[in-house]
């Protein structure tokens, strides 16, 4: 379950860090010590980019810390490689085949193959 505190804290914090006229080294530290003093789940980072996308006008991508857009384009490689593994496994490839070419592991190739 979601912290909600840390992720309204982390929520106002962004919104904070994009009103201020800071340099990008001071932007990168304020980034990494939110990353270590208000970590977020998987899920939460899943919450608060929801948020982001709601308010587009307030939350610029290009503004967002490198560590939020890494993890935005690790969860669409990831979300794109169980796609090709249910596709895969839709055409009766091996699990085996499937676990070499895409890199999933066997225990979400099943979980994958229960929710077909």
């Amino acid at each position: 379950m979601p912290n909600t505190a840390n992720l309204l804290y982390r929520s106002l914090f962004f919104r904070i860090l994009q009103t201020l006229e800071l340099n990008i080294e001071d932007m990168e530290f304020l980034y990494c010590f939110s990353d270590t003093y208000l970590p977020l789940s998987r899920e939460e980072g899943k919450e608060l980019m929801a948020e982001i996308k709601k308010d587009e006008e307030t939350f610029g991508i290009f503004s967002l810390p490198i560590s939020f857009i890494e993890w935005g384009k690790e969860e669409g490689w990831k979300a794109n490689q169980e796609h090709v593994a249910m596709k895969m496994l839709q055409e009766n490839f091996s699990t085996e085949m499937i676990m070499k070419l895409t890199g999933l592991d066997e225990n979400r190739i099943e979980e994958i193959k229960k929710s077909i």
